[in-house]
């Protein structure tokens, strides 16, 4: 039952801190705590929490149902993708490639929104580029500083025992 409460609270705090950020920058949490989970959480937990947030956000943004899923299938299976060339357990390769993921992801999502609520292709000037890069590379940086702060709470081995540095 606490497990449940839980999950409702962390949706509701997901798709309010997404309202906020695209409000300031265009920044989706949504996409960097989907891609900073993806392989750390069982893929049950991870597809249902997926699936609610993304219809949430669907209807709180004015949005077609399943663009937030269609945005976060294109992500997961671009970095998989990506995961198959490279090794993105090494700390270089995985943060080149996730900048690149970020890039595609931010540019994809403004595509897409004009497309379905507009039918027509954006515009880019170099504001938006150079948003859609700034939105990446703090992206990046959220994922290395979140790979530091797990690699120092948990132990690869035994991930029961939480230890601090």
């Amino acid at each position: 039952m606490l497990k449940v409460v839980l999950g409702t609270i962390g949706i509701f705090l997901v798709v309010f801190l997404e309202h906020f950020f695209l409000g300031i920058s265009a920044f989706s949490i949504f996409l960097l705590l989907s891609v900073i989970t993806w392989n750390r959480v069982s893929v049950p937990l991870f597809a249902y929490f997926g699936i609610l947030t993304s219809l949430a956000l669907d209807v709180t943004l004015h949005q077609p149902l399943g663009f937030h899923f269609l945005i976060l299938g294109t992500v997961l299976l671009l970095l998989s993708f990506v995961g198959m060339f490279t090794h993105l357990e090494g700390r270089a390769s995985r943060y080149a490639a996730l900048l690149v993921v970020f890039l595609i992801s931010y540019f994809v999502n403004i595509v897409s929104i004009s497309l379905f609520e507009d039918g027509i292709f954006p515009i880019f000037n170099t504001s938006i580029l150079l948003g859609i890069f700034f939105n990446s590379v703090v992206s990046v940086i959220v994922c290395f500083v979140s790979d530091i702060l797990f690699s120092s709470l948990r132990e690869e081995k035994g991930y029961e025992k939480i230890r601090l540095k």
